[in-house]
This record gives structure tokens, sequence and C-alpha cells, in this order.
């Protein structure tokens, strides 16, 4: 199917056409996966860590779980981080053949370079493969602030949130563990063109390693 239809991907849907290219296509085409039921509470939980950060932001100080990062500040034009952090505004980088976008939760400043942040909440500390599926996210991040005309850092991190222990009165204690992603520009450019190319040709067969094919079978 040949289409002169502006695409709009994500990083999210970006991790999808990874995954499985059928599942891509047919997601931007409108037949999406079946959805599962998303929980509040890592949503609640964003909430806080952007408000937490946003008062940092004011107060013009780093939070301790990136103090690590001494030679770092958080971006500091708020509004800018709000536009940015906007599922419907966020990072767009427009182009002839599409356009790519998505919402950042945090951006720091480093030696004048941007970095994004972004927040994770897990049950435990993060496994090589959890943050190696992260870095595409990562990567189209920076690419994209660099598209809109920032100067940008050739690393970017997650910061992992993690319970540690429950205390009285429904205390739960977390702990963090942050983590330096080296970005590849090139690869998130490549898998964007890679993917509006296969949105305008002809639907992919149903991919035999994908349980969601196996699914719609």
């Amino acid at each position: 199917m040949k289409t002169n239809k502006t695409y709009r991907v994500s990083p999210s849907t970006l991790a999808i056409y990874n995954e499985c290219k059928t599942c891509f296509y047919e997601h931007i085409h409108g037949r999406r996966r079946p959805a599962s039921i998303f929980p509040s509470l890592p949503r609640g939980m964003d909430r806080c860590f952007k408000a937490l950060y946003d008062e940092n932001r004011r107060l013009e100080t780093l939070p301790p779980e990136i103090s690590s990062l001494g030679n770092a500040k958080l971006y500091p034009d708020q509004a800018k981080i709000d536009q940015w952090r906007n599922p419907w505004q966020g990072l767009k980088w427009h182009t002839s053949e599409g356009v790519l976008q998505g919402a950042v939760d945090e951006v720091l400043e480093i030696n004048g370079l941007l970095s994004p942040l972004d927040f994770k909440t897990r049950s435990g500390p993060p496994r090589p493969e959890t943050i190696n599926y992260y870095k595409l996210q990562i990567s189209v991040y920076t690419l994209l602030l660099q598209k809109i005309g920032h100067p940008t850092s050739p690393v970017g991190f997650l910061l992992f949130y993690h319970p540690h222990q429950a205390g009285p009165n429904g205390l739960v204690t977390f702990e963090t563990t942050l983590v330096k992603v080296d970005v590849d520009l090139t690869k998130a450019e490549q898998t964007f063109k890679e993917a509006l190319s296969l949105l305008r040709g002809s639907e992919p067969q149903p991919n035999s390693n994908c349980p969601y094919c196996r699914y719609k079978k």
C-alpha cells in the first residue's frame, strides 16, 4: 500500500518496530495490539518525581539521587520542560517523510550540553537487558533535542526507582540506581527512517516469532 500520508512515530512505537515490524505496521495503521491494564501507581509516582525536580529547578539545586553528577544542573527553563513533557506537544522533528516526537521526563545541562533523563520504576535494580532496551528511547530523545537546535551530550541517563523496604503507616522507602547510557544518534535516525519506509510499503507478513502475531491467527 503506497501512501503520501504523514506518519508520526515515537520512542514507544519504535520499540514495537524493533520487536515486530508487522505489529508496528498495524499499530500505526490503527490496528493496535491488545492493551493490558496499565497500573496507575507508576503514573502517580511519575507525577511526584516531576514535582520534586521542578522544585529543585526553582531552587537551583540538584536532587540527591543525581548528586553524583556534580557538573550537571537541571535545565532551567520550566516552560520549555512543561512543553517537552507534554505528550501532545513534546519534542518534535518534522521531516518530508514523517514526524518523530517524544515526551521527555527531564533534561539535564552538563557543561553546556543537554542530556535527557528518564524516570523508571521497577521491582528491583535494573538488569543489563533492561538498560539496553531503553537505549533507543534515550537516543531518540537526544536526537530530538539536537534536531530542534540544542547542543547535546553523547550520554543520557536512566534513573531507576525500586522499593527497598516497608515501614509503619504504609511508608515504603525506595532505592535509586542512576545509569549512564551512551547514545547512538545514527542508529536512532536510521531506525526512524527505516520505520517510515516500512509504513509506506505493503503490510509485512505475520511474524512467527511474535506472540501477538500468533494470537491473531
